[in-house]
């Protein structure tokens, strides 16, 4: 899977995380939605999904319960699918204005969710929704902690960064998650612990994100340094280590710190 559709699933996660069900249909009614759903490459039609005594439609004006969707060709690819839906949910944001929206579609022993951006041409690629997380106001103490937690020699970096792999909603404690453990490994006398491979690979799989927020100023000054980090690039010994810290300062444009050259 390619890096950017793995940043999109996190992207979308963020977006459509707090949205609360509006209504939901049968069988015969979602069928009838997607049949009047125009094509892929149709005329892009807006409005407010709504649930009436004959149907669900997409209305000019809003009523209770409704959500507003742009752009409805963008839920044609379930078309194919038409005679397998059994029912159709629709979720908005709380309190009904315009936003993001999301349609689940009940299939026999599975669920297809289609998520659309409030936008029509805005895909989830280019959101950059995790951003605003990394400046939750608790990230600060949440350093601190991790920095506390390293001290400790039962605690295990690479196996905390993991919980942050499978759950992107925890993007809001990622960076101190990956800051903290950098700078810690730096001060390892000898060549980088093993463990900071791991850590390294994260970084860099989230670093457009990582350098965007410290650029736009929601990641404080102190820990948008990566302190520990250029220490690590300059390290002499030859592990892996060394050379992904070379690239994560590259990265996130830290690389005129001092730190050597990446080495292909």
């Amino acid at each position: 899977m390619p890096d950017r559709w793995v940043r999109a699933l996190g992207d979308a996660a963020e977006l459509h995380h707090g949205l609360t069900p509006a209504f939901s249909v049968g069988a015969a009614p979602a069928r009838a939605l997607i049949a009047t759903l125009p094509s892929a490459t149709g005329q892009a039609r807006s409005g407010w999904l709504t649930w009436t005594p004959t149907g669900v439609e997409l209305a000019a004006r809003r009523t209770a319960g409704a959500v507003f969707i742009t752009g409805s060709h963008r839920l044609s690819a379930v078309k194919r699918l038409l005679v397998n839906v059994e029912g159709l949910t629709v979720y908005g944001p709380e309190g009904g204005d315009p936003g993001p929206a999301l349609v689940e579609f009940s299939l026999p022993g599975a669920r297809l969710w289609l998520g659309l951006t409030e936008e029509a041409w805005r895909g989830h690629s280019g959101e950059g929704a995790l951003l605003a997380s990394l400046a939750e106001p608790t990230v600060a103490e949440d350093a601190d902690l991790v920095s506390s937690l390293l001290a400790s020699p039962v605690v295990s970096p690479a196996k905390l960064v993991r919980h942050v792999e499978k759950d992107p909603h925890l993007l809001p404690v990622l960076w101190p998650l990956l800051t903290e453990p950098v700078r810690a490994a730096a001060q390892v006398a000898t060549k980088p612990p093993t463990w900071v491979n791991r850590v390294l690979d994260l970084a860099l799989r989230h670093a457009p994100y990582l350098a965007e927020a410290a650029h736009r100023g929601l990641i404080p000054a102190d820990a948008a340094r990566w302190d520990g980090l250029a220490a690590l690039a300059a390290s002499p010994a030859k592990s892996a280590g060394v050379a992904k810290a070379r690239r994560l300062a590259v990265a996130l444009g830290l690389h005129q710190t001092g730190a050597r050259p990446v080495e292909n």
